[in-house]
C-alpha cells in the first residue's frame, strides 16, 4: 500500500494535550453512561477515545478548518464535533471503516496512525460508501460494517466545504 496519498500531520505538544484531555473527557463520559464497547472492539477503550480525539484534531488540521470537540460522541449529539465524520485506523494499510449506525449524508474521512503523526487519507460520503461488495465481516472480529478501500476514497481537495 501506498502511504505518499492524503496529508501527513504531526500533531504540536500543545494540540496532543488538548486531544488526551479530550479523548478521556469522552472515555469518563462513556463510563458514566455505561456504554460498552461497539463492534467487537478488544483493545484498550481509553487509547480508542484519545487516538480518535487526536485523529479527528489532526483532519481538521489537515482541510484547515477549525475543530470543534465534544464529548458526548453519539451521532444524535453531534458526532465529532462538525460537519464530518473522522474514523481513525491504527495501520496505514487499513480499508476505511464505516458502520450501519454512521451517517449517510455526510463526508466520512480516513485517518491513519498513532500520536503525534496522523496521515489524512481521504473521503467518501456515507451513501457511497454502502456498496454491496464493500460488505463485509472478515477484518479483525469487528462485525459486519462497509470497508471501502482506500484507493476508493476522493481526495482531500475534493471535499466539500460544509
Amino acid at each position: 500500500m501506498k502511504t505518499d496519498r492524503g496529508k501527513w500531520i504531526t500533531l504540536t505538544k500543545v494540540e496532543v494535550e488538548i486531544g488526551v484531555r479530550i479523548g478521556v473527557m469522552r472515555h469518563l463520559n462513556a463510563l458514566r453512561e455505561g456504554a460498552k464497547d461497539a463492534y467487537g472492539f478488544k483493545g484498550d477503550p481509553w487509547e480508542l477515545h484519545i487516538q480518535g480525539a487526536c485523529a479527528e484534531m489532526a483532519s481538521y488540521k489537515a482541510i484547515g478548518r477549525y475543530w470543534s470537540p465534544t464529548i458526548d460522541v453519539r451521532k444524535e449529539a453531534g458526532g465529532d464535533g462538525g460537519p464530518y465524520e473522522v474514523r481513525r485506523r491504527s495501520q496505514q494499510h487499513y480499508d476505511h471503516l464505516i458502520k450501519e449506525r454512521d451517517l449517510v449524508d455526510a463526508p466520512h474521512i480516513l485517518a491513519c496512525g498513532l500520536l503525534p503523526t496522523f496521515r489524512v487519507v481521504g473521503w467518501i460520503w456515507g451513501y457511497e460508501a454502502r456498496r454491496d461488495d464493500w460488505w463485509h465481516n472478515k477484518h479483525g472480529g469487528r462485525g459486519w460494517a462497509w470497508w471501502p478501500p482506500q484507493e476508493e476514497l476522493h481526495d482531500l481537495e475534493e471535499l466539500p466545504v460544509l
